[in-house]
């Protein structure tokens, strides 16, 4: 189970129509609005892939102008706790592309090209 904490932007000549599809969002619970636009929500998803596709699909809302995660916490209640986890893309449940890190854009290694 992934919950995360979701700071949402929405534009405010958008406000009510964003915010009515944003309670309509499953698994996304509304905790707090502000006039200018600002969002603070909750989102649960069952896995990071899960979770990543949905933060995706908050974008494609009308009015949405950013939607950034600023908190994660994940159980795994299945797994072995004492089971290494893979780097990021290194498996295939990555939500990451493949090839991702090789973009210079988001490499943080300065001499990779």
């Amino acid at each position: 189970m992934n919950i995360s904490g979701v700071l949402i932007a929405i534009d405010p000549d958008k406000r009510e129509a964003a915010i009515t599809a944003l309670n309509e969002f499953e698994g996304l619970e509304i905790h707090h609005t502000l006039d200018d636009g600002k969002v603070v929500a909750v989102l649960e998803r069952e896995n990071t892939k899960e979770e990543v596709k949905a933060i995706r699909k908050i974008y494609d809302i009308d009015g949405v102008l950013s939607a950034v995660m600023a908190y994660h916490h994940f159980e795994d209640e299945t797994g072995d706790p004492s089971e290494p986890v893979p780097a990021l893309g290194q498996d295939s449940k990555s939500p990451f592309p493949e090839g991702w890190n090789q973009s210079p854009e988001l490499n943080n290694n300065p001499n990779s090209n």
